[in-house]
């Protein structure tokens, strides 16, 4: 776990005691004058740090001597920095020791300094870490900021101390929560591990702390913030790595190596959704500069990742590939102990020799090339066969020159010149007799062997088979004979066959329109002849049927006219009896009549009684007034509906 030390080396503690002005130091010599100690001790300060007067140790060491005589503690600890330091007086680190000890029991800040001097064995003592952590924890007791973030760090660590990180939380709890930016930083790694703390971590506490640190200023907490940010641990909103990336260019602008590396790997390939605030876009560029920057503060991870990048190419654009500079970059990172490192330079070597071979291998084969196609040319262009090429005049790649022309992504060239169709139609004519099938084997071993080469033999399977395919038909155009045409047949029409009624027996004129002409009724003879007045009223009914015009007012009555027979055997209209029986026209079996039911004739009778008579045109035989109600019982007592009437009688 990571803590913060403060350097061995200490510079004096009263410089922010030096005045400001020169109004002030006016102000300030007055009162030391007067015999102020705090006074005199301030003034010592101000000549001590060169702040509005000349920088003067022999005075301040001076000024910080009478303040010590009139009884001022902090007096003692500035002359004690210059004993340590020789600024004013001759080096004597014994005389700095007797002057912390001096106020030791009641001064905090010689508390802290004799701490760091037994700790780190300064001011000709020996090292002594328990000695030391016994004065931190004075100090802490005492009330001490830093001595309680120092006693904290000894227990974390065990340094001079039980190992005890319960303590150790304690005590950075107790200075954080004063502002002690150090103690804010190594709580938020006790909250964010779980170390000392009852209950396991607590993310979100320790986010706080780092966040608390890191405005303060402290460039680890920026840091570990930024890592918080990148995994979510205990951030709101879950993992960000817009945010991460943010406090990652903070600590990495303050020189943090590790926060370098973290942003150049984020720009290097980005992170969704590739936008400000929540994502980070991509920028090889800047990448790169992060990578350097960190190979220069000691990263060698930084320094792989730099010879991965120009091995595969800047961007992934394999036209910036720069094996050279790959390899300088892979092995600084060897240098310092990254094995990944030592493999990939022994990699890169093995690639070098391999690239070399195959251009080797490359020009060699186009060379070979150029002659067949020379050779081949003059070959086509004379008769004879003794110049004609023999199968191997042709420099049909083998397994090694295939791989090193797939390797430099030549397959869409090689495919197109050894195409088996239109290699045999511009080169064929050149070879001897039996020569090119010995060819078109061996290139097609060859194209076996990459796909490219696999698609344009498909290409010629699939030209075999239509060529073949063409060759068929006239052949069989040929063979086939020429068959008489059949006569034409006469047309016969067939009967159209009878359409039942869905809503009751056929009508007798519906059913001799679709009986055929074989199977029809004949017709019955024609009547003799009428006039037109008889016809006229033998069309109307009888109860319709007007009375002759009278010829003489003075006559009587005419006599009743006899009974006129009417074609159609129903009278009034008004109830059309049933059909006859007759004979199906298709089966021959006699239709069932239909029967009225029992309650069918009262239904009739109120209905005919309710509804209103008609009204004839002159046209239509009457005389245009309503006619009294027809009796068709009495009219026609013959008729098969006259049973189901019923009267009503008299009581």
């Amino acid at each position: 776990m990571p803590l913060e030390r403060k350097n061995s080396v200490l510079a004096i503690t009263v410089a922010d005691q030096a005045a400001p002005t020169r109004h002030a130091v006016r102000a300030l010599r007055e009162k030391a004058e007067l015999g102020d100690a705090k006074a005199m001790s301030d003034l010592g300060a101000t000549y001590y740090q060169g702040v509005e007067l000349p920088r003067d140790y022999p005075t301040a060491f001076k000024w910080f001597e009478r303040s010590s005589r009139a009884g001022y503690t902090l007096a003692f600890v500035n002359m004690a920095t210059c004993y340590r330091e020789g600024h004013g007086v001759p080096k004597d680190e014994k005389k700095a020791m007797e002057c912390y000890e001096v106020v030791a029991e009641e001064d905090t800040e010689a508390m802290e300094l004799l701490g760091e001097i037994h700790m780190n064995g300064n001011c000709g003592t020996a090292k002594d870490p328990r000695e030391g952590a016994y004065w931190f924890r004075r100090g802490a007791e005492a009330g001490s900021l830093e001595c309680s973030y120092r006693w904290g760090v000894c227990c974390a660590t065990g340094t001079g101390a039980e190992k005890d990180f319960g303590n150790a939380a304690e005590a950075f709890r107790f200075a954080a929560e004063r502002g002690h930016a150090g103690a804010a930083l190594d709580l938020g790694h006790c909250l964010m591990n779980g170390l000392g703390i009852i209950g396991g971590p607590k993310r979100s506490t320790a986010v706080e702390a780092y966040t608390q640190a890191a405005e303060a200023g402290v460039t680890e907490a920026a840091y570990h913030l930024g890592c918080a940010w990148l995994h979510g641990n205990g951030t709101k909103g879950g993992a960000s790595a817009g945010r991460a990336a943010e406090w990652f260019g903070k600590a990495a602008a303050a020189g943090h190596p590790a926060a370098a590396a973290e942003l150049a790997a984020l720009l290097h390939v980005g992170a969704p959704p590739f936008q400000p605030p929540r994502g980070v876009r991509k920028d090889v560029a800047a990448a790169k500069r992060w990578y350097e920057k960190a190979v220069e503060l000691g990263v060698t991870d930084a320094a792989t990742a730099l010879g991965r990048m120009h091995r595969d190419g800047v961007g992934g654009d394999e036209r910036t590939r720069d094996m050279d500079e790959a390899a300088r970059w892979f092995r600084v990172a060897a240098d310092g102990g990254d094995p990944e490192a030592a493999q990939s330079l022994i990699d890169l070597e093995k690639e070098r020799v391999l690239r070399e071979r195959r251009a080797r291998v490359f020009e060699e084969h186009d060379a070979a090339w150029a002659t067949f196609v020379s050779e081949a040319e003059i070959a086509s262009k004379v008769a004879g066969d003794a110049i004609a090429l023999v199968a191997a005049a042709a420099p049909v790649p083998d397994g090694e020159t295939l791989s090193s022309l797939v390797a430099a992504k030549k397959g869409k060239e090689t495919t197109a010149r050894w195409d088996p169709v239109v290699f045999a139609e511009m080169y064929g004519k050149a070879f001897a007799p039996g020569e090119l099938n010995k060819v078109m084997v061996r290139v097609r071993v060859a194209l076996e062997r990459f796909p490219q080469g696999k698609k344009a033999l498909e290409n010629e399977k699939k030209a075999l088979e239509l060529a073949k395919k063409r060759e068929k038909k006239p052949a069989a155009a040929a063979k086939k004979p020429l068959q008489a045409k059949k006569p034409l047949q006469p047309v016969t029409s067939k009967p159209a066959a009878p359409v039942r009624s869905t809503r009751g027996p056929v009508k007798p004129a519906t059913r001799d329109a679709l009986v055929s002409p074989a199977r029809s009724r004949p017709k019955p003879a024609a009547e003799p002849a009428r006039r037109p007045n008889q016809t006229r009223l033998a069309e109307v009914s009888p109860a319709r049927q007007r009375p002759p015009p009278r010829v003489d007012a003075a006559l009587k009555s005419p006599p009743r006219a006899p009974a006129v027979t009417h074609p159609k055997a129903w009278g009034s209209g008004l109830n059309p009896p049933s059909s006859p029986t007759r004979s199906d026209p298709v089966k021959g079996k006699a239709q069932p009549q239909p029967r009225s039911k029992p309650g069918v004739a009262k239904e009739n009778e109120a209905a005919q009684s309710n509804a209103k008579q008609k009204t004839l045109r002159p046209s239509e035989g009457g005389s245009g007034r309503s006619k009294p109600k027809v009796d068709p019982i009495k009219l026609m007592p013959a008729s098969p509906y006259a049973s189901t009437m019923t009267r009503k009688t008299k009581r």
